[in-house]
């Protein structure tokens, strides 16, 4: 799951993939001013809440402030904390326009290339990711973070542990995420 977010420009335009992508994202570095954003204390006993952060990392950033819980409730969650089916709707509900990744299409070149596209044209990504292969293993991914940069061949992330971290992009041109009922 991966969906750019921006403030709406006007009536509101389909979600579908632009028919070019965005040149600057050939760009060697850009990276979006957005401090990592940890979980709310006040979440529900068990649950993570990485998306709600990580969605509200990227509101704040068009100047829309919703507390975690205000973000949960707008995406009218089946579970204590957000899943990928429920953060587009989180968001939508939020007001904002978005923009999501077809992961039925998934290349990971591809991939790489519209989530550069996206923070060139200053949008961050929330996006998931799998970092505890060995837990829930039918989960496709297991973590959501927000993509905010991007440096060489690596995407810089905002955890939502109060860290940022970098992965090579290039590495894994020939994986396939999984898409997880996460």
């Amino acid at each position: 799951m991966s969906v750019a977010a921006k403030q709406p420009a006007g009536p509101r335009q389909a979600d579908r993939l632009p028919a070019t992508i965005d040149r600057s994202a050939t760009a060697k570095k850009h990276l979006l001013n957005i401090p990592d954003r940890k979980h709310a204390m006040n979440r529900p006993k068990g649950v993570g809440w990485c998306g709600e952060s990580a969605t509200q990392g990227a509101l704040l950033f068009h100047g829309a402030y919703f507390f975690q819980k205000a973000i949960n409730q707008a995406g009218k969650p089946q579970h204590g904390d957000l899943y990928a089916n429920e953060i587009p709707t989180a968001l939508r509900n939020l007001g904002m326009d978005i923009q999501a990744w077809p992961w039925r299409t998934v290349k990971m070149p591809l991939f790489t290339q519209w989530l550069r596209g996206r923070i060139a044209s200053s949008v961050p990504v929330v996006t998931g990711m799998k970092i505890y292969p060995t837990k829930h293993p039918s989960w496709g991914l297991d973590h959501f973070v927000l993509a905010i940069g991007f440096q060489g061949d690596s995407v810089v992330f905002n955890t939502t542990w109060q860290l940022q971290q970098t992965f090579r992009s290039h590495r894994s041109s020939s994986s396939r995420p999984r898409r997880g009922s996460r």
